[in-house]
């Protein structure tokens, strides 16, 4: 380039010191985006199998409101099916493993692998959430029964 190699030096050491701080920045948000995503799992599956635990406490129950305004029409706990409520969770939450460990593989620029273990570790969180969530609400409505 000729002239101060100095200046060349200098510009050649900001520059490197700019990739370097993009690189830990970048490592930064995806370190965030993984706790983020993993949180998502996690709350989704709680609140769907709380969901699922209330449907099912509500067709155990034999509640017979057809003589009354309020909710006459409103309630009927006859037509849950727990079993496709279930499956239709199971298939969400396998879902949203598949996209999130997407996701997560071209935020962090890495290899295809890293998604296997991405989304192996997300179908593992969803799945320990709704089985703690079930027996925690097995146990607290048998509790106060």
């Amino acid at each position: 380039m000729g002239g101060a190699p100095k200046r060349l030096g200098e510009l050649i050491s900001d520059n490197m010191s700019q990739i370097n701080n993009l690189r830990q920045e970048r490592r930064q948000q995806t370190t965030t985006l993984i706790g983020v995503l993993y949180g998502i799992t996690a709350a989704s599956a709680f609140a769907f199998f709380i969901g699922l635990e209330l449907a099912v406490m509500l067709s155990s129950f034999d509640i017979d409101l057809e003589g009354q305004v309020m909710g006459g029409n409103l309630i009927h706990t006859d037509q849950y099916d727990v079993p496709v409520l279930r499956f239709l969770i199971t298939v969400v939450l396998i879902f949203n493993a598949f996209i999130s460990s997407l996701v997560l593989r071209v935020a962090d620029g890495g290899h295809f692998g890293n998604s296997y273990l991405h989304f192996t570790a997300l179908l593992w969180i969803g799945a320990i959430t709704g089985t703690i969530t079930e027996r925690l609400v097995d146990m607290i409505i048998t509790v106060d029964l």
